[in-house]
């Protein structure tokens, strides 16, 4: 994920602070299990450049928390490269689009004159 995430965990179902300390300092990627969720929708009062006008939040109630295993954590790296290089394609392609329209259009410009 790009972001992080919080989570809100009962005291039974919690970490000791001893584990949480080790996760933080070994940089451990961790897996959160939910129980259920919910959207709330929200509305940007100060929108930057890029964004959309309205957002939304997806907050869940955890159940539970362990540390990812090495097989989890080389897929979800594998998925996150692969969700990189779709997104690079698309970068390329949206340029490539643009530029050719350019063309046309500086084109049908010297034409015209």
């Amino acid at each position: 994920m790009k972001e992080r995430v919080l989570c809100e965990l009962s005291l039974d179902a919690a970490p000791t602070t001893e584990m949480l300390d080790k996760w933080e300092m070994d940089e451990s990627w961790v897996v959160v299990s939910g129980d259920g969720m919910r959207a709330l929708g929200f509305q940007r009062s100060n929108v930057r450049a890029g964004e959309k006008a309205v957002g939304a939040l997806v907050i869940f109630q955890a159940s539970g928390v362990r540390e990812a295993t090495p097989d989890e954590r080389r897929q979800l790296q594998e998925a996150r490269k692969v969700a990189k290089l779709q997104a690079k394609q698309r970068r390329a392609a949206r340029k490539a689009e643009r530029e050719a329209e350019q063309q046309v259009q500086s084109s049908s410009v010297k034409q015209s004159a």
